[in-house]
């Protein structure tokens, strides 16, 4: 057989379907368009055998005859004629719907014949590993067209169809990291056909039930990793959603980009919330959807909370609470409630039918209509329903009228006597459970009843109280407050019932404080209790309480703050270390409303005394110095003694061996530099340095309390986040602020150093010098640029009428202090670490139509003529020898020369093709005029404005590349 004779035959057939098909895969227009290239295939080689005088044996399309192997090898010769022809095509706008489907015609036609399959698959696997990205990327697409229809063939047997599909499969798994971002598209719509398959009808598309695990953790790396938006949707689009990949389509709800978290909004849509979501997994969409961060998804995720889960459950909230666990979910049931509640309701009646809809308020309304069941008993989530419905009751428009409002909270809430005594008793329980087990161990029924208590302690902020219940509410909670047997987490509600007690009379709610307080002082001196400092840590819980919800008026009560201090202060010197840490916190707390100035000094030099003492545990120290801290930013007396103190121990603490304690007092270097009230750059260099620090990036199973929340202080990962917004934050509040973190790298450098001897001696990591000294950069940087958008709009700087105007770059600055270095420490250097150093100096842009100060460009080419002659490494000099010919060609103007620096840069003409050298850009001026070994002040003669003229470089390239693809003749 010719091929040519049959590729005239089937060439109007493939040219009418790529001009009237509509793309959709196995659709009944391609079925009758392979039956005709069947039927044209049989009459050709029927015409063929004809010819050569052969016998004609046709038992039926697919059975084997003579003349089959030799007609199976011509057809796939003209398959591969037209896949070649196909591929070789430019992938366009107006082109993507022929070539697409020219594919589809080919892969249903060779998906009759394992021999088909097999030639046509080889082509285009061997077109997946080519040079030219617009081939790979056709040829995926193919893949995934061919696996599509091998899945849906009844002309293969099993053990066929696992081995094309397997060769289909390591052929596409290469292409998960192309760095091509369209050829990466292209597998993630290839993959999408191993799990999933066409209908026998070939109208819709059912899952597979086969799985290829390499290819869904493709598909999850993509959707993780992959920087494209568009490739993550296809990733989405494709990964099978089970079971198993519903956690990390979850995630992706908090993706960067919207339209990921919409892609990944409708998928949840497709999941079972009774079968296929745990309770993490409910909690997390309810998070995405009560966040305003993306109003797209949180349309998606309401409709999906309000119609489908509730749907699902028969529209009972108690029954979805139960399901996304009070306990352990209690932020996001409450956010929950509140999408239940205030929820459109005209937007509701579209999605819900009117029977639905009716049910839908029927059912929240029951669920408040009381808190007790029939047996007199307490439901977790009925009553934390009833709690947060209260609470959106006082807040939700709907609701303004203070006499509607009342009664249908006097409709849902029993009264106040019964509500202490519902709370006396889960109370007690409680104690019970934790006495029999001497407090070692916590269990679900006990965070339960836990719960309960906290839940029933808030509804008193809800109910209406006269005088007899506030009576009988102040004595139930003076009550609890006044025995060491309360739980700690129960302390703090108990503190505010007690605080609604009295309204607005603040003074009164102080004197029952101090009541309660003063018995327990009583109690603790005559006890003889065998919990060490137990009355004492709750006289502290409590004052701490009091201090965190009373107003300012407390600042002018005095003879509190001193009966509450004459409390506080024995903790101080108290055996128990836990006693003096609460101690000091609740100093911290009372110190800030300190009005008198005698006692707020004693109160500070106890805790100066209390910080610097280095006998004190470390926990208490850091305490202290957070007290200190908050004291400074607000002004307490002495400040300057405290200031002196806190330049002191923070440096020194910053340099301890333990992560936790670093990074507490981190964040305290933190709150002073942001507040101006230190100004330090050795103190930032310090905190760059901890940015990069191994310590503060290691995964979450080294990290010494790996339960710890991102809100503790002291958690690495807090601290790296605090840290990535402070420093940009750090650099635009004012030029002396951006001088101070533009100069730090001689101290980074110093620190760096060390850290390189560190690990030639014991193998610990490295800091990565060069990234550490283009983060400074970058950062100094952007700074500029926004501050002088800033200025350009009319916005003052916001420092005494200060503008944003420096003389010299950062590049300058950097490369001066780098230069220093050098000479100073280039002994101390490991030869390594002395060459990354040259390599980023040799690096250095000077531009000459921003830089103003001809004293820095004159020290810098001083330093490096100066290094020239010392450094005895040839690829050291090799790095900086192109500065050094730049520099020593300027001409340096004597003092006072009025020579413009631009004009300088024109005259030389340097050559710019290695990016190194003179660079000449049009950017804002800026710099540092307060680096050490360099004038403080330029000679004004010698400053000039920045050139205008904007010098714009061209650059061409080819993209024309010839196919390798050889088409039938």
């Amino acid at each position: 057989m010719d091929p040519n004779e049959l590729l005239e035959v089937l060439e109007p057939l493939f040219d009418a379907y790529q001009h009237s098909s509509t793309g959709r895969r196995n659709s009944a227009l391609i079925q009758s368009h392979v039956a005709d290239v069947y039927h044209a295939t049989r009459k050709f080689r029927a015409n063929w055998q004809a010819k050569e005088g052969k016998q004609d044996v046709d038992e039926g399309e697919g059975e084997v005859e003579d003349s089959v192997e030799e007609w199976l090898t011509c057809l796939s010769e003209v398959l591969v004629h037209f896949f070649d022809c196909a591929i070789s095509m430019e992938y366009t706008a107006s082109s993507k719907h022929a070539v697409g489907a020219i594919f589809e015609l080919v892969a249903a036609v060779a998906s009759h014949h394992l021999v088909l399959v097999e030639e046509v698959l080889d082509r285009a696997i061997e077109c997946s590993r080519v040079l030219l990205e617009r081939v790979r990327a056709s040829a995926c697409q193919f893949i995934g067209n061919q696996v599509s229809y091998i899945l849906t063939s009844n002309r293969l047997s099993s053990e066929e169809r696992d081995q094309l599909l397997d060769q289909a499969s390591q052929a596409l798994i290469p292409r998960i990291t192309d760095k091509a971002q369209s050829v990466r598209l292209a597998f993630n719509h290839a993959a999408g056909s191993f799990f999933s398959k066409m209908t026998e009808e070939g109208n819709e598309t059912v899952p597979n039930e086969e799985d290829d695990p390499e290819l869904r953790e493709g598909l999850q790396w993509s959707l993780q990793h992959d920087p494209s938006v568009t490739n993550r949707i296809a990733a989405l689009e494709a990964l099978p959603v089970t079971v198993q990949t519903s956690d990390l389509v979850i995630s992706r709800l908090r993706d960067v980009k919207p339209k990921v978290r919409c892609a990944a909004a409708d998928l949840v849509g497709s999941l079972s919330i009774a079968t296929q979501l745990d309770a993490d997994q409910c909690a997390a969409v309810v998070e995405a959807g009560s966040t305003s961060r993306c109003e797209a998804i949180k349309d998606i995720l309401v409709d999906l909370i309000c119609s489908g889960w509730m749907r699902d459950f028969e529209f009972d909230p108690i029954r979805l609470l139960k399901k996304i666990d009070v306990v352990e979910h209690e932020e996001s049931c409450e956010k929950l409630i509140r999408i239940l509640l205030n929820v459109d309701r005209q937007h509701l009646s579209t999605m819900l039918t009117k029977t639905e809809f009716q049910r839908y308020w029927d059912e929240l309304n029951s669920a408040g209509a009381g808190l007790l069941t029939q047996k007199g008993e307490i439901d977790l989530a009925r009553l934390f329903y009833i709690r947060v419905r209260c609470q959106n009751l006082t807040v939700d428009s709907n609701h303004n009228e203070a006499v509607e409002k009342e009664a249908i909270l006097a409709a849902i809430l029993p009264d106040v006597p019964t509500l202490c005594e519902k709370f006396e008793l889960h109370a007690m329980a409680l104690m019970k459970l934790m006495i029999d087990r001497e407090q070692t161990i916590i269990t679900q029924n006990d965070e339960e009843m836990t719960c309960v208590c906290l839940n029933l302690l808030q509804l008193f902020d809800y109910v209406s109280l006269e005088e007899g219940s506030r009576l009988h509410l102040k004595t139930t909670m003076k009550r609890m407050l006044g025995s060491v047997l309360t739980p700690d987490d129960l302390v703090e509600g108990c503190v505010k019932a007690l605080r609604n007690v009295v309204g607005n009379r603040e003074d009164l709610f102080w004197d029952e404080a101090l009541d309660v307080v003063h018995d327990l002082d009583l109690k603790n001196r005559e006890s003889e209790s065998t919990v060490e400092g137990a009355y004492v840590l709750r006289i502290l819980t409590i004052i701490s309480v009091v201090c965190e919800i009373s107003s300012s008026q407390l600042s002018q009560a005095s003879d509190v703050q001193r009966r509450f201090y004459s409390m506080v202060a024995p903790g101080i010197s108290h055996d128990n270390t836990l006693v003096r840490q609460a101690a000091v916190g609740c100093l911290g707390r009372l110190g800030m409303f300190v009005g008198s100035v005698l006692f707020a000094e004693k109160l500070g030099i106890s805790m100066v005394e209390l910080a610097a003492n280095e006998l004190e545990p470390m926990e208490v120290r850091v305490q202290a110095l957070f007290a200190l801290t908050d004291w400074t930013l607000l002004g307490v007396s002495p400040e300057s003694k405290i200031l002196e103190s806190l330049l002191q121990l923070v440096p020194e603490l910053l340099e301890d061996t333990e992560t936790k304690v670093v990074c507490a007092v981190a964040e305290i270097a933190l709150r002073l530099l942001f507040s101006m009230k230190v100004l330090d750059s050795e103190w930032i260099a310090k905190l760059v340095f901890l940015f990069f620090d191994s310590r503060l990036s290691s995964p979450p199973d080294q990290i010494e309390e790996e339960s710890q929340a991102m809100s503790e202080i002291g958690n690495p990962e807090r601290l790296q986040q605090l840290l990535s917004l402070f420093f940009p934050g750090f650099c635009i509040q004012n030029v002396d602020a951006w001088d101070a973190f533009v100069g730090c790298v001689s101290t980074l450098l110093q620190l760096c150093m060390e850290k390189d001897n560190q690990k030639r001696k014991r193998g610990t990591k490295t800091i990565p010098v060069a990234k550490v000294i283009d983060y400074v950069l970058v950062t100094a940087n952007n700074a500029f640029d926004f501050r002088n958008s800033e200025e350009s709009d009319g916005h003052a700087d916001g420092q005494s009428g200060q503008t944003f105007v420096r003389h010299v770059t950062p590049s300058l600055v950097i490369a001066l202090q780098l230069a220093q270095f050098i000479i100073q420490k280039q002994d101390d250097c490991s030869i390594s670490l002395l060459r990354t150093l040259c390599k980023h100096l040799g690096k250095t842009v000077i531009d000459l139509e921003i830089e103003k100060s001809w004293q820095h460009l004159s020290h810098l080419a001083e330093l490096l003529e100066q290094l020239g002659t010392e450094l005895t490494d040839d690829t050291c000099l090799e790095y900086i020898q192109d500065l050094i010919d730049v520099l020593s060609n300027l001409d340096i103007p004597v003092e006072n020369d009025n020579t413009n620096i631009a004009d300088v840069a024109k005259r030389l003409s340097v050559s710019t093709d290695d990016g190194k050298g003179i660079q000449k850009h049009n950017h804002a001026a800026m710099g540092d005029e307060t680096i050490a070994d360099i004038a403080e002040k330029e000679n004004q003669d010698n400053l000039v404005p920045p050139s205008s003229n904007n010098s714009k470089s061209k650059t061409g390239r080819s993209n024309e590349l010839q196919t390798p693809l050889k088409c039938l003749s």
